[in-house]
């Protein structure tokens, strides 16, 4: 079966320093890396801060350009794709970012925001337009009222709530959440991660799960790749591979998941 995305080969470099100076340096952000998404499932790409996470996201959903290598969407090649197609493409993979803030223009009101993509795409009625973005506001657990207001008059729960919103009004296949809740505390990350897994049952969308998180991933995802300095260094379902990982990054991660109660690690588990 066809997996829904298929990454294979994927590399990515980026200059730093000054060529006319002769400092230019080439520094790998992504080096080579594989990997598939199964349909209707939650893909975790899992790592530290520069292991290569958010630029594999941003090459995913065509916002970067790669080096090297292939990004298929139902075995189709995105990275080549001309202008049109390009902009088909784009519909049907989204993506919600770590800063709902800085995410979201603060001149525009949350209505103009998440009808954006409706304008482009499918050219509704005034009163089809502002209906489907008050059902997509409401689907995802905002009062309709909320169009007419800033960004800044919301909480960074209800911002990513705008986010989500935002995403799904162009009907996408795929969602990239490049680090969704790392921004938010503790009790309304749940409230994301259970509006994200309901929005998956009732629209039938694949996640990629973007996060350096890895108690999260395990909850959430049913696959997961571990990535260090651009390179997937292990991957597998998440409880087989936190049970028994294969490699000193992967274990050395797990270790510095928080364990409430120390009295129940277990003697056996890599997190000690």
């Amino acid at each position: 079966m066809t997996p829904k995305l298929r990454v294979q080969g994927l590399l990515k470099t980026f200059q730093s320093g000054r060529a006319l100076l002769g400092t230019a340096q080439r520094s790998v952000a992504v080096d080579g890396i594989s990997f598939d998404v199964a349909a209707g499932s939650s893909f975790g790409l899992v790592g530290e801060s520069g292991s290569g996470k958010s630029t594999t996201a941003r090459i995913m959903a065509n916002l970067l350009d790669a080096d090297e290598g292939s990004v298929q969407l139902d075995g189709r090649e995105m990275l080549s794709l001309g202008r049109r197609d390009l902009l088909s493409a784009r519909r049907r993979v989204q993506m919600v970012f770590q800063d709902p803030f800085a995410s979201l223009n603060p001149r525009w009101k949350v209505g103009n925001l998440v009808g954006e993509g409706l304008r482009i795409h499918h050219h509704l009625g005034r009163e089809a337009h502002r209906a489907r973005v008050n059902e997509l506001l409401e689907m995802c657990g905002l009062p309709a009222s909320a169009a007419s207001r800033f960004p800044h008059e919301f909480s960074g729960g209800q911002r990513q709530r705008i986010g989500i919103a935002r995403a799904l009004a162009v009907e996408p296949e795929v969602l990239i959440l490049d680090e969704p809740v790392s921004a938010l505390d503790v009790s309304i990350q749940a409230q994301i991660l259970t509006l994200l897994s309901r929005l998956q049952t009732e629209l039938g969308l694949t996640f990629v799960f973007i996060a350096h998180d890895l108690a999260i991933v395990e909850r959430f995802c049913d696959h997961v790749a571990v990535m260090q300095d651009g390179r997937i260094v292990e991957q597998g379902v998440p409880a087989e591979l936190y049970r028994d990982p294969q490699h000193d990054y992967t274990r050395t991660l797990l270790g510095a998941i928080p364990i409430p109660d120390p009295r129940r690690r277990d003697n056996n588990s890599p997190r000690r």
